[in-house]
């Protein structure tokens, strides 16, 4: 997805000169020019987040089909996985329901995940823990 807002937040300065410009001599071209600049930008982004993300993706599901903490448990953590690329935040209710897996699999599973540093638990609300795909959202936060 591309982001400008995010590129105007980080630019903030420029983007309010570029329209004070449109305001007081009527610059648009300047601004044209900005606009599409962030644009640009934004595009070339998402374009590497999404290569990186799909990267991670790739090696995290080869390394499940063959580390053999996953012996017993492979199809499905390969599920888990997969949900986590489409959502990196999730409870194990909403894991097991949408997979149509037991909740205690799903939850063998995040354990093992934690273990090896893929997902993390949220404890703000101890009645309904949150798991975050850790290195899928490091990569979203990165700067580049």
């Amino acid at each position: 997805m591309i982001y400008p807002s995010y590129y105007f937040k980080k630019y903030h300065l420029e983007y309010y000169q570029k329209l004070d410009q449109v305001r007081t001599s009527g610059d648009y071209e300047g601004w044209i020019i900005y606009y599409l600049k962030a644009i640009k930008l934004s595009a070339i982004d998402a374009h590497k987040r999404a290569k990186e993300i799909e990267a991670l993706e790739t090696n995290l599901m080869n390394f499940i089909s063959k580390d053999d903490s996953f012996i017993k448990m492979r199809e499905t953590a390969s599920l888990v996985l997969g949900f986590f690329f489409t959502k990196p935040i999730a409870s194990i209710a909403e894991i097991s329901h949408k997979l149509g897996r037991a909740y205690n699999a799903i939850h063998n599973i995040l354990k093992l995940f934690i273990k090896l540093d893929l997902i993390t638990e949220d404890l703000s609300n101890k009645s309904n823990k949150l798991y975050k795909l850790k290195p899928y959202l490091l990569l979203l936060e990165k700067e580049y």
